[in-house]
């Protein structure tokens, strides 16, 4: 397939084709609010980033912080796009191993044509 005749989820940044994208960095430098920022712009079809993002279901779970802080955070960010309906479905909460709720996931992720995890380590230690 040549790279023009793919399919963008993020414009020129990833594919459609089930491409695994991973953020990563020591801890403090912004990788959540950067998680939720794409969460609404993929859930809404807006801009992240200064690239067109399609309009998809996002399914994410953001386990980083304390949860009132962190809904916080959502909201504020929530605020500078439009409403995304039921394109976005958050789980915010404490950790859990993955391993031991992959169908509670898979359910939970039904439909979603992305799916964020924040962070990714507390769930497969």
């Amino acid at each position: 397939m040549h790279q023009e005749e793919r399919g963008w989820l993020i414009e020129g940044l990833l594919s459609d084709t089930r491409e695994p994208m991973l953020v990563i960095g020591r801890p403090g430098i912004g990788k959540t609010m950067l998680a939720i920022h794409l969460a609404y712009a993929l859930a809404t079809g807006s801009e992240w980033l200064g690239m067109q993002c399609r309009r998809v279901t996002v399914g994410c779970f953001f386990f980083e912080g304390a949860e009132r802080s962190l809904l916080a955070r959502i909201e504020k960010i929530a605020q500078q796009y439009p409403d995304p309906g039921d394109n976005l479905r958050l789980e915010v909460g404490m950790p859990f191993k993955l391993a031991g709720k992959v169908d509670e996931v898979a359910t939970k992720l039904a439909g979603c044509q992305v799916a964020i995890f924040d962070p990714l380590r507390y769930m497969v230690r």
